[in-house]
């Protein structure tokens, strides 16, 4: 028989459970006499297993949400075979590999195999191959969770708050303070601001060094830089392995940068119940192969980074300035401020902006980003920008981090939004209804300093932010965030507690951002950091998928992951989540408070107010998308549209579909984690997620609405040239 002879194929070992767990799909390949005419029979057998909605679904050139709704989980697993023959011979380009061309023509893996032609596949492939057919025949169900699952699951994580945790905490910050006494003391590490006064004790200046702990211009002084002081201050938390991995970075100019607290954040072997507990901290602090084999040859992964003076970057908005301004949407534009601004409390290692610290345009010379003479020229030129464009009504202030920047100079800039903002406010008088501008009323302050640095935050900033914040309603702002970024539980420490309960108090509402790398996305993982946020009265506001192409592929967790953390564990706290009412949230003060009765009142673990996004390497942020192929690796390939539930520039009109060809296959994926002690056959409904669907934004981040139309014009916009 042809099933035994080909069993003695190598790649039949990986494509052997198809054929047998779907002998129909064996029929068809043995009457078929052209990949054509298998390709034929295989769609007319799929067809007939569909329902009306799911063959619409299937043929309609966009992805139509009502439709997809009214498709059964096994009929997905149909529709995706649909999807593989209906792209079959298409290419399209890898940017995990320089951007070469690729053809995917996914069912053909298995045309060759069964003809003996050599393919060069693996297990990967025949995974994805196996669970999809699983799911078409109605043998891989989605995992459904109850309440009490979940809790479960939430309960296996640990908080930074936790005795346990505090104590190796404790253990590390005491470790590193005696080798810098050691340090300063030889004269190794020389700092004018933090010295030694001449004839005190070992115990004065064991002292005078936890005194300095809380001052963040200490940590920044003392950042670590390089492999050598990195290795002596983690003592056993780091391997060996990884020192090397460093040495190796070092040399091809990979920047490092972590400021001591956040080093002393690392549990690892210390915490001996849980050794990979850190892995979410490990992978921002830690750098991989495939960063330091890429770095060099790293390209942007957003496209409207690139500006060009004069011209509309590929969101087709025309700038100010090359550096200060970044814009993709019509109603917000970031600014990035010359000063610390630009910089960072610590390195990221999957940061989106790694291009550019390998061109040299970022770095940690932190000294060198102190304001200058010429940036109050700059500022005047981005609030003209803001006060003359129709549809700008939301300043957000990153960098970098906008909390880098010294209070003296985030005043400057705050002062400056305020003048904006009322100027705005006057020129709509003389304009007539229909044409008025939009007015400026939300502010933004993008910064990861209450996890990297809580010692920033300060009563002296506390008082700036509520003055700014009396200021700036007078002027007709009414929202005001500081939207940070925590990536896990064990991050929220009692430093962290105490920073948002003193940024909560200047009356601002704290939101946070997570990046679903592959750490974070350990199941309950990220529905403990929903929960213990809540606690301390932060909303959670976006949960994204890691960007970037193969550097980025160790913290990689695939869409499928993220469509399925969406589904299957944060559903649970979406239950009554539009009931969240923001005015009310808006007008507490007592968040923490109000947050927590609203989570008794209706059960909930957790407030679900975030969006499971990508940001996509065009003009906008989506989680729409179909899986149109495979790589012979098993990667897969996404053809994404742009979320409807939000308003973008023009230019996306015309552009066609973003297709992404992921860095990293779902079995690779599942055997990462299972490095770390996950049981991996209870993500096996990840391969169903072949489809994905962006959330509605939650009301509470709607902006608040003018008591006019605005124009339907756009300013500062123009088409890009074609090909640009």
């Amino acid at each position: 028989m042809k099933m035994i002879t080909l069993l003695q194929n190598k790649a039949t070992n990986f494509f052997e459970r198809v054929y047998v767990e779907n002998p129909f799909l064996y029929e068809l390949l043995k009457i078929s006499i052209t990949y054509d005419s298998f390709i034929e029979y295989l769609r007319i057998f799929i067809e007939e297993q569909l329902s009306a909605s799911a063959i619409a679904f299937a043929y309609a050139e966009k992805f139509d949400t009502v439709l997809f709704q009214q498709i059964t989980w096994k009929e997905q697993g149909g529709v995706r075979l649909l999807s593989y023959i209906f792209n079959r011979k298409r290419t399209v380009n890898d940017f995990n590999y320089g951007g070469r061309l690729i053809e995917i023509d996914t069912l053909k893996f298995l045309w060759n195999d069964f003809n003996n032609i050599v393919t060069d596949t693996n297990e990967a492939l025949a995974n994805e191959l196996i669970f999809t057919f699983r799911q078409f025949t109605g043998k891989l169900l989605p995992q459904k969770l109850t309440d009490e699952m979940l809790k479960e699951l939430i309960n296996k994580h640990k908080s930074g708050t936790d005795s346990e945790i505090v104590a190796i905490r404790k253990q590390n910050k005491d470790r590193i303070i005696r080798i810098f006494i050691e340090k300063i003391e030889s004269g190794e590490i020389v700092r004018p601001n933090f010295s030694f006064p001449d004839g005190i004790l070992f115990d004065e200046k064991y002292a005078l060094m936890h005194e300095w702990w809380n001052d963040k211009s200490f940590h920044l002084q003392f950042a670590i830089r390089n492999v050598r002081l990195l290795k002596e201050l983690s003592g056993e938390v780091i391997s060996s392995e990884t020192i090397e991995l460093f040495i190796r970075a070092e040399k091809a100019g990979v920047p490092f940068f972590v400021n001591p607290y956040y080093l002393s954040l690392l549990t690892g072997k210390l915490l001996p119940s849980m050794p990979y507990a850190d892995m979410p901290i490990r992978q921002y602090l830690f750098v991989s192969e495939e960063l330091v084999d890429a770095f060099g040859t790293i390209v942007a992964w957003e496209k409207e980074d690139i500006v060009v003076p004069g011209k509309p970057n590929a969101a087709g908005w025309i700038l100010p300035t090359e550096h200060n301004l970044h814009r993709r949407y019509p109603e917000v534009a970031i600014i990035i401020p010359d000063s610390m601004g630009r910089a960072c409390g610590g390195l990221c290692v999957s940061c989106q902006r790694m291009f550019d610290f390998q061109r040299g345009n970022l770095n940690f010379e932190l000294t060198k980003l102190k304001t200058r003479l010429k940036w109050s020229e700059k500022l005047s030129i981005l609030m003209d920008y803001y006060e003359k464009d129709s549809q700008l009504r939301d300043v957000l202030i990153t960098g970098g981090d906008a909390l880098m920047s010294s209070d003296a100079t985030l005043e400057n800039i705050l002062n400056a939004i305020v003048a904006m903002a009322i100027r705005k406010r006057a020129a709509n008088v003389n304009r007539a209804e229909g044409r008025k501008y939009a007015e400026i009323t939300r502010i933004r302050l993008g910064t990861r300093l209450p996890v990297y640095l809580p010692q920033r935050i300060t009563p002296e900033l506390i008082t700036l932010l509520k003055n700014f914040r009396l200021k700036a309603m007078d002027a007709g702002i009414t929202q005001f965030f500081i939207q940070t970024h925590f990536e896990t539980s064990l991050e929220i420490t009692p430093e962290a507690v105490n920073a948002i309960e003193m940024l909560l108090s200047a009356g601002w509402i704290v939101s946070n951002q997570q990046v679903f790398t592959s750490a974070a996305s350990i199941k309950g993982h990220t529905a403990k950091l929903r929960q213990e946020l809540n606690k301390i009265g932060v909303i959670n506001y976006y949960t994204f998928s890691v960007k970037g192409f193969l550097e980025n592929s160790n913290s990689f967790a695939t869409n499928a992951r993220l469509a399925q953390e969406l589904v299957e564990e944060k559903e649970i706290g979406i239950r009554h989540s539009r009931e969240f009412n923001n005015i009310d949230f808006y007008e507490s003060t007592d968040k923490p408070k109000f947050i927590r009765d609203f989570l008794e009142k209706y059960n909930l673990p957790f407030i679900a107010t975030d969006r499971n996004i990508m940001n996509l390497p065009g003009v906008g942020k989506s989680l729409t998308f179909r899986t149109i192929g495979l790589t012979s690796d098993g990667r897969r390939v996404l053809e994404f549209e742009y979320d409807t539930h939000r308003m973008h520039s023009p230019v996306v009109e015309m552009m066609n579909k973003v297709v992404i060809v992921e860095s990293k296959s779902i079995h690779d994926y599942l055997k990462q984690i299972e490095q770390w002690g996950e049981d991996i056959s209870v993500y096996e409904s990840i391969y169903g997620y072949g489809n994905g669907v962006s959330e509605k934004v939650h009301k509470i981040w709607n902006y608040t609405k003018l008591p006019f139309e605005i124009t339907g014009e756009f300013s500062n916009f123009k088409y890009p040239e074609e090909g640009a």
